[in-house]
């Protein structure tokens, strides 16, 4: 496999992981809105779960392919993969949290979560200095077995 694909692929596994993981957080802050809120807003009817997953798949699956291979290439390079993905999902999750008790308003809840996913972020990369190798970083070097056939 060639380096630029070995790339590629890595990049589109970071992203189908970070809209899943960002799809799941979405849901987590609506359905936690919902139960402070009372539990009315959402009746756990076919439809409304059907619109909250897809709103969630719009905002956090959206943000979160984009920002996930984004944030795991520019600041996450030596930051090994599950902890990158772990993570950045924990501190969006938490800060998201924080912004709807503080607010109650779901679409804040959103920037705080992206606020909350840009600072886990640092703090894995200041936490994963520059020389630790990561297993992304060796993926990307080895090239596996299929070397030794061709």
């Amino acid at each position: 496999m060639q380096r630029w694909t070995r790339i590629a692929a890595v990049t589109a596994g970071l992203s189908v992981a970070g809209a899943v993981f960002g799809t799941i957080t979405g849901m987590a802050v609506l359905l936690a809105w919902n139960q402070i809120g009372g539990g009315d807003m959402i009746r756990f009817t076919p439809a409304d779960l059907s619109v909250v997953l897809q709103a969630s798949m719009l905002f956090g699956g959206g943000l979160g392919a984009v920002l996930g291979p984004l944030s795991a290439w520019v600041l996450m390079r030596h930051v090994p993969l599950g902890v990158a993905v772990g993570g950045s999902t924990l501190g969006t999750l938490v800060s998201g949290g924080i912004g709807l008790l503080v607010t109650a308003d779901p679409v804040v809840a959103m920037f705080y979560g992206m606020a909350g996913f840009g600072i886990s972020t640092i703090a894995l990369r200041s936490r994963y200095p520059r020389g630790a190798s990561s297993g992304a970083e060796k993926a990307l070097a080895d090239p596996g077995p299929s070397a030794l056939i061709s």
